[in-house]
């Protein structure tokens, strides 16, 4: 099959993909060997028939062996099929200017886990924050066959990225996701089908959760001693299992 390397140099490349972008059975499409950091705009569908590698780094390491900024954009709803050899870094998703738009991610394969980056949250209320998966704009849905090691790559993750943080959804339905720290939510958490396990969530300003279905596992959830005059958080469960096991995690709670 075909190979194909983005760089043969230590340089920056922009690539836009205004349709979809799709490696085909046995192709690869990789990041050259070189210490440069490169952007790949995608407006339609990702589907990895074959092997995709963005990341040439230790798993949510810093840049320095090459690797590629992916960010999904666009007023649509999108998918990314996934299979046990796609290997992302910083994972983006910026759609719209709320959080109407999908996209959705599956497995091909069996506990897939493509999400390997280490994506500066920069509007955290918490130092130092680095995410797997960042969501500016638009809803990520994790769906069937992904089993998702950390949302974080090191202490925390916000459901939010951007300035106003309140246009993102992350949307768990069917996969499998854990997160060994705390999870933030200045947007929203869904939950459907499928497993969040997490250490403490904090619902800040008018952050939300919704379990309809599946099952989260999670300590403590608390409101948030980062809010504004007027703040509106939520907590709606319709289905699904809520187990809090109410372990003491911090001495001011």
């Amino acid at each position: 099959g075909l190979t194909l390397t983005m760089a043969n140099a230590a340089r920056t490349v922009n690539l836009e993909v205004a349709g979809d972008f799709t490696v085909g059975e046995g192709c690869e499409y990789r990041i050259g060997a070189f210490n440069a950091t490169h952007n790949i705009d995608l407006y339609g569908n990702f589907t990895d028939n074959g092997t995709v590698n963005l990341n040439r780094n230790a798993n949510f390491s810093a840049n320095s062996q090459g690797a590629a900024i992916l960010t999904f954009r666009g007023l649509s709803d999108n998918s990314a099929i996934v299979n046990a050899t796609t290997r992302f870094w910083n994972f983006r998703v910026n759609k719209g200017i709320d959080p109407t738009y999908v996209l959705s991610v599956t497995g091909q394969d069996e506990n897939c886990d493509p999400f390997r980056g280490r994506d500066p949250m920069v509007h955290s209320h918490q130092a130092n924050e680095r995410a797997t998966i960042s969501i500016y704009a638009g809803t990520v849905r994790l769906g069937e066959n992904l089993n998702i090691e950390k949302l974080s790559s090191d202490e925390g993750y916000d459901i939010g990225v951007d300035e106003d943080q309140e246009k993102a959804e992350l949307w768990i339905d069917g996969a499998t996701v854990a997160e060994p720290g705390f999870i933030a939510i200045y947007g929203k958490l869904r939950i459907s089908a499928g497993e969040l396990n997490t250490n403490r969530i904090v619902i800040r300003y008018n952050g939300s959760i919704e379990v309809n279905g599946g099952t989260l596992n999670v300590n403590q959830i608390r409101p948030s001693i980062y809010t504004d005059a007027t703040p509106r958080g939520s907590y709606i469960q319709t289905g699904g299992v809520l187990n809090m096991s109410g372990a003491i995690n911090n001495a001011s709670y």
